[in-house]
C-alpha cells in the first residue's frame, strides 16, 4: 500500500499542465470545470505494493494543474526509519504529483490504474483541495502510519468523507461484513506463501475483530469497489457519486506485476489453504515420529538407525531454534512495541522462546543418549500447543489461528513421540 519515493519521479507540488496524453484523452473531458477522480493502482510486485495505493486526482483548469495527492510515502533510507519501522512508529508522508506521470509511472511497472470521476460540487472540489494542500505542507504532511487505521487508503476515504460531510462514513459504517483485518491482508499476500504464514502468525487477535465497509476501505481496491454504494443529493434527486469510470491497463514488461495482481484479485479459498498447513505439519510430524522409531534401541543398528538419529537431531534442532526465535519474535512485539495488532498473541502457544532449548537438547538426546531432558521440554511444548487447540474456540480472545496450529501441532506430537521412541524402543 506504500510507495517508495525513489520508485517514481514525485515533486512535493505538482507540475502545472494542460491535461494532455493517453490518460487526459481518455479521462478528462476539455471543458472550464474542476473536477476530482479517484485513482486506484492495482497490486505490484514488491512486498509493499501488494496492497494496491491510491490518490485523489484534482483537474483544476483554472491553474491549469492535474495534481494526484497521496499518502503512505516512506523513504528506507532516511535515519532511523528502520528503527521506527521495528518499534510499530513509522512515520509516513503525504505528497503529491503530475497526475498523469503518476499513473503512467505505474502503469509502466505492470499495474493497471482505475479512475473514477467523482460527483462533487465545485465548492466541495474547492474544500477538498485546499485541505490537500494544507495537509501538503511541511509541517503536516508527516504522519503516524497505521497499516489497517491510517494509511494510504484511509487518508484518501477521511478527506472525502470530509468535504461529504460524514455521508461516506455513515453508507459504510452501516455495512457489516465478514471480512477481518487478517483475513483481507493475508489474502493479498497469499501469491508468497511464506510471507502469509509470517504474517498469519504475527498478527494477534485485534486483527480477528468485525470491521464494516468503512474499516474494510484501509484496501485501495476495496475503497474503489464501495464509492460506488454512495449517493449524493443533486436538485432534490439522490444520485450516484460515481460519474464514470476508466480502466488503463498496464503497459510494458508487466508479467509479474501481472501475476502478483491476479494473485492477490484471486487469493483461493481459505479451506484449501487449511488443509495445506495441516498437510504439511503431519509430514513433518510423521519424520520425526519415524526417525524416533528407526533410532530406537531396538532398532538403533545399521544405516536405518544413523539416519533416524541424524534426521531426529538435525531436524529436531532447526525446529526448535525456528520456532524459539520466531516466539521471540512473537514476544518482543507484544512486550517492546507499539505493533497493536501483534498484541496477546495465541501464536506463542505454537511457537515458544521454551523452544530454543531443543535445539541443544535434541542432538544430545538423538546422537548422546541423553534423552529425559529434551523429552521433558518436548511435551512441554506439546501441552502448550493442544492448550492452544483448545482455547481456539472458546470466546476468550477469538483469535483465528486455526491454521497456525494446523502447521505447528502435528510437528510438537511428532518431535515429541520420536523422542519418547528413544527411550522405549
Amino acid at each position: 500500500m506504500t510507495l517508495r519515493p525513489a520508485n517514481l519521479v514525485l515533486a512535493v507540488t505538482a507540475a502545472a499542465g494542460a491535461v494532455t496524453g493517453p490518460v487526459g484523452a481518455q479521462v478528462v473531458p476539455v471543458d472550464n470545470e474542476p473536477r476530482v477522480f479517484l485513482v486506484t493502482l492495482q497490486p505490484g510486485e514488491e512486498v509493499w505494493e501488494r496492497f494496491g495505493h491510491n490518490a485523489l486526482w484534482i483537474h483544476d483548469p483554472e491553474a491549469g494543474t492535474d495534481i494526484a495527492y497521496h499518502y503512505g510515502l516512506f523513504d528506507m533510507s532516511e535515519s532511523g526509519f528502520m528503527t521506527r519501522f521495528l518499534q510499530g512508529r513509522m512515520e509516513y508522508s503525504m505528497g503529491a504529483a503530475n497526475a498523469l506521470r503518476l499513473i503512467d509511472a505505474y502503469r509502466s511497472v505492470g499495474r493497471d490504474a482505475s479512475i473514477m470521476e467523482l460527483r462533487l460540487t465545485r465548492e466541495q472540489i474547492r474544500e477538498l483541495q485546499t485541505f490537500l494542500e494544507w495537509n501538503l505542507l511541511p509541517e503536516n504532511r508527516v504522519y503516524r502510519y497505521d497499516y489497517f487505521r491510517d494509511n494510504c487508503s484511509t487518508r484518501i476515504r477521511d478527506a472525502l468523507d470530509r468535504v461529504l460531510d460524514g455521508t461516506l462514513r455513515d453508507t459504510l459504517d452501516a455495512i457489516p461484513t465478514p471480512i477481518t483485518f487478517r483475513s483481507e491482508a493475508v489474502s493479498l499476500v497469499m501469491g508468497t506463501p511464506l510471507l502469509a504464514v509470517g504474517m498469519d502468525l504475527g498478527l494477534g487477535p485485534l486483527a480477528d475483530q468485525p470491521i464494516t465497509r468503512w474499516d474494510l476501505a484501509f484496501i485501495p481496491m476495496r475503497l474503489h469497489e464501495d464509492v460506488r454504494r454512495v449517493t449524493v443529493p443533486v436538485g432534490g434527486r439522490a444520485l450516484p457519486i460515481v460519474v464514470r469510470e476508466t480502466r488503463l491497463p498496464a503497459i510494458g514488461e508487466a508479467d509479474e506485476a501481472g501475476r502478483v495482481a491476479e494473485a492477490a484479485r484471486n487469493p483461493g479459498p481459505t479451506p484449501q489453504r487449511l488443509a495445506a498447513m495441516l498437510l504439511i505439519g503431519l509430514l513433518v510430524g510423521a519424520v520425526f515420529a519415524v526417525a524416533g522409531y528407526l533410532a530406537s534401541p531396538a532398532r538403533s543398528r545399521g544405516a536405518n538407525g544413523t539416519a533416524g538419529r541424524w534426521t531426529l537431531a538435525v531436524g529436531g534442532a532447526a525446529w526448535g531454534l525456528t520456532t524459539g526465535i520466531l516466539g521471540l519474535i512473537l514476544l518482543g512485539l507484544w512486550a517492546l512495541t507499539d505493533h497493536e495488532f501483534a498484541h496477546t498473541n495465541e501464536n506463542l502457544l505454537q511457537a515458544n522462546p521454551l523452544a530454543l532449548g531443543l535445539a541443544v537438547l535434541v542432538p544430545l538426546a538423538a546422537v548422546g543418549g541423553r534423552t529425559r531432558a529434551a523429552r521433558m521440554l518436548a511435551y512441554v511444548l506439546l501441552g502448550l500447543s493442544i492448550a492452544g487447540l483448545f482455547l481456539n474456540p472458546l470466546p476468550v480472545t477469538r483469535q483465528a489461528n486455526l491454521g497456525i496450529i494446523a502447521l505447528a501441532l502435528p510437528i510438537h506430537l511428532g518431535l515429541a513421540l520420536g523422542l519418547r521412541r528413544l527411550d522405549r524402543g
